[in-house]
């Protein structure tokens, strides 16, 4: 995965009742060679069977906007709603197709950050943007250190941190490493869809290449079907 640098502006007024603003662009890319699909998935209009070997390279717009208020007491305080617009390019190959989509994803979430008083040029921050309903959540948590630059005139500062972010939506991949992704893909089959999705691909196919792979999946398939064992139980 890469983050590439991202700009973001504050502004923040004496006018009450009418919320301050934060406005953050980010771009995040990410590639992922001989992924496995969990069960069989509609990703933006693309079927995908379950256990097709899937490769990606994604590239990600982040627009975010935030309108929270301030209270400065003993620490640094912030409060608010925002929104942040998730424009993506997604370029997959699935069993050797591939494919090209472009979607748009809105994120509402409640915000808050929090600033401790500075000490000796320093202060620590935590930052949080948080949605959480029945089908998807939206999870963006930071940890930081901020040494304050002593310029009269504005304030500069230099900040080292950790920031973590978690997106799941009801069409959502799990990324996992070795043995346990085996086993989840394993365990999510359905191997009696996947025995009829077999039958209509060796009905709809020219290749002899690919007709010869569908007749050995279709073997295995049906030996399963056709006993009490379960392919889980391969992966210790």
């Amino acid at each position: 995965d890469e983050i590439k640098p991202y700009v973001w502006a504050k502004i923040i007024h004496p006018i009450p009742l009418i919320p301050n603003v934060r406005a953050e662009y980010r771009q995040y890319e990410t590639t992922g060679k001989n992924g496995y699909a969990v069960g069989s998935l509609d990703f933006f209009g693309s079927k995908i069977r379950g256990g097709a070997v899937v490769d990606t390279d994604i590239t990600i717009n982040s627009y975010d906007v935030t309108a929270f208020y301030e209270l400065k007491v003993f620490f640094e305080v912030e409060a608010g709603i925002g929104v942040n617009v998730l424009d993506g390019t997604t370029d997959m190959v699935v069993n050797g197709e591939s494919s090209s989509t472009s979607w748009t994803v809105p994120i509402p979430y409640l915000y808050a950050r929090l600033e401790t008083p500075t000490i000796l040029g320093f202060s620590l921050e935590a930052e949080g943007r948080y949605i959480d309903v029945d089908t998807a959540y939206y999870h963006d948590y930071q940890g930081a250190v901020k040494y304050h630059l002593p310029t009269p005139i504005i304030d500069l500062s230099i900040t080292v941190g950790y920031k973590t972010q978690d997106i799941y939506g009801e069409d959502g991949f799990y990324a996992e490493m070795g043995a346990e992704i085996i086993r989840r893909m394993l365990e999510e089959l359905d191997l009696p869809e996947m025995y009829l999705e077999l039958k209509d691909e060796l009905k709809s196919t020219k290749s002899a290449s690919r007709k010869k792979d569908i007749v050995k999946r279709l073997k295995i398939v049906e030996s399963f079907l056709n006993s009490d064992n379960k392919p889980e139980w391969m992966i210790l």
